[in-house]
């Protein structure tokens, strides 16, 4: 795809991702969605080369069009900005969110949320150890293949046994 120039500058390029958890039956939550958001990519000076849209939860990363999305950023390395309506819209916690959010700046892409002004705008920073916690369980479940134990049951600490004494 040939990069597009605005006076011998070339723009940098976006991606807008939308997430709805239920289906809009009439458009118009994913029309004004879309506006916003190509909104900010006119103040940002960014041209948007796609967008993806999913009907989903946002309290999973099991996303059919948001594992594409990250997958085409890695693959073109050229993406500058991740543009969503607002923050619930890449995932409904922080830990999740922190997880999504290091994937995407692991390819040199941001995400910017067009609900918040410009002029205020500051990136949601990941709290570090969070960060550290979403990168470690994304590793082991990425080298398992797998998130939960032979029981069907989170692995979590709450449903770990203590050993008897």
């Amino acid at each position: 795809m040939a990069k597009q120039r605005n006076n011998d500058k070339i723009l940098p390029r976006a991606v807008t991702y939308l997430r709805f958890a239920v289906a809009d039956t009439d458009g118009h939550k994913e029309a004004v969605a879309k506006h916003i958001c190509q909104r900010r990519a006119n103040e940002l000076g960014a041209i948007v080369v796609s967008v993806y849209t999913e009907i989903a939860s946002g309290c999973t990363d099991d996303r059919n069009h948001l594992k594409r999305m990250l997958s085409d950023l890695a693959e073109s390395g050229e993406i500058t900005y991740v543009i969503v309506p607002d923050h619930s819209t890449i995932a409904c916690n922080m830990h999740l969110y922190g997880r999504i959010n290091w994937q995407i700046q692991q390819v040199g892409a941001r995400i910017i949320v067009a609900t918040v002004p410009l002029e205020h705008y500051e990136e949601l920073k990941t709290n570090q150890l969070g960060a550290l916690h979403a990168v470690a369980d994304w590793a082991t479940n990425e080298q398992l293949g797998e998130t939960s134990n032979k029981e069907g049951e989170s692995s979590g600490p709450a449903n770990r046994e203590e050993p008897e004494e």
